[in-house]
């Protein structure tokens, strides 16, 4: 996150400051997140998003948890986890 963040904001041609001044996030903390030491929020890279021009996307990706399929089997899955 914090590379592609980096990269997006070096070809806009965008310092960290005028970055922070535009997107209302501390230069700080975008420095942080530049270099992968911080955790950003949903609203702070949406603030980023807006002020670099970029669209955001999240996603979920299947993992390795149980899934579920209906209704029926969440009451089962937490009975199995209790």
């Amino acid at each position: 996150m914090g590379r592609h963040l980096r990269e997006l904001r070096v070809d806009a041609g965008v310092s960290q400051s005028a970055l922070a001044r535009a997107s209302g996030v501390d230069d700080g903390h975008i420095s942080r997140i530049e270099a992968g030491t911080a955790m950003p929020s949903l609203d702070a890279l949406l603030s980023i998003g807006l002020a670099l021009g970029s669209d955001l996307s999240v996603r979920f990706y299947p993992g390795s948890g149980p899934r579920l399929r209906d209704r029926f089997q969440a009451p089962m899955v937490e009975a199995l986890l209790r």
